[in-house]
This record gives C-alpha cells, structure tokens and sequence, in this order.
C-alpha cells in the first residue's frame, strides 16, 4: 500500500504449498503505472523466498528420507539473513519446513566454540556458569530468553 496505494493483491497460492512451475502466484489488479514501479521489487523479493521455501523443503526431504518419517531431527536457520528481509526470510525457512533457531543477539544465549577457544575445561565451566547468572539476571529485568546454547570442539569441553 505504501508504493502502489491503488494495486491490489489477490493470491493464488498458499504461503508453503508445492506449485508446479507456470502456476500463477498472484494477480495484481490496479494503475499500470503503480504495478511497473512494484514489478521488479516483487518478483525479486518473491523469487528468492520461493528459492529459500524450496532448498529447505529439499533438505527436509533428504533428512526424512534418510531417517524415516519417525525423526525428531529439526532444521535449523541461521541468523546470517539478507539485511531488511530476516522476517520474511525466516518466514520462507518456515514454509519449506524449517525452523527459526532464533531471530537476534537478544532472544538467546549462545556461547560459541570460538569463545572457548584456548580455555581449560575448568575455565569453560566457569564461563558457562557465570553466562548462565547473567542469563538469569536478564530473564529477571523481563528479557525472554529462549535457550542457553554452548558449542564445545571436544568432549572434555562438555564434560566441564
């Protein structure tokens, strides 16, 4: 509505459902003058959501067809997304069957391996356990925090 106030948008498809290719999208009815300025964005935008929907969905085939139909295995995105479109492209990872590992720096705890890198497994303990008292005090100032994350390079790493 805000670059084209007299197009309107009707759907031919739902958000996730497969399409064979030629399958029309949508229909755009309004000022020819307004679709041409809308054009180019759309189809680019709508391109690379439909490309990111179908990569997750291939690999969430792979991982069923290797599995089985029974595997709890998640999909996971990443937060590394194209700036101005994390949200839609998280919600393209959701269609092809994925799932949003987190949205940002501030729904998580995550204490990467190259944060340990050159620590003992005593230190590794101990800058888990103080991360995890600071977790506590944001959750306490009304911060949602939705999981506290290590990665570890050895088992001596996990065991501490």
């Amino acid at each position: 509505e805000i670059f084209a106030p007299g197009v309107i948008a009707e759907p031919k498809a739902e958000d996730g459902a497969f399409v064979e290719k030629g399958t029309t999208l949508v229909i755009l009815k309004g000022p020819s003058h307004e679709m041409l300025r809308l054009e180019r964005t759309l189809l680019n935008v709508m391109s690379r959501m439909s490309g990111i929907a179908t990569r997750v969905r291939e690999f969430h085939q792979t991982i069923l067809k290797a599995a089985g139909p029974d595997c709890k295995t998640k999909l996971l995105d990443t937060r590394k997304t194209t700036p101005g479109l994390r949200v839609l492209e998280k919600y393209a990872t959701r269609c092809g069957g994925g799932y949003c590992h987190r949205l940002g720096l501030h729904d998580a705890v995550l204490i990467k391996d190259n944060h340990l890198s050159g620590l003992t497994p005593p230190q590794v303990a101990k800058m888990v356990g103080k991360a995890s008292k600071e977790r506590d005090a944001l959750v306490k100032r009304g911060m949602e925090i939705k999981f506290f994350e290590v990665e570890v390079d050895t088992l001596e790493q996990l065991d501490a």
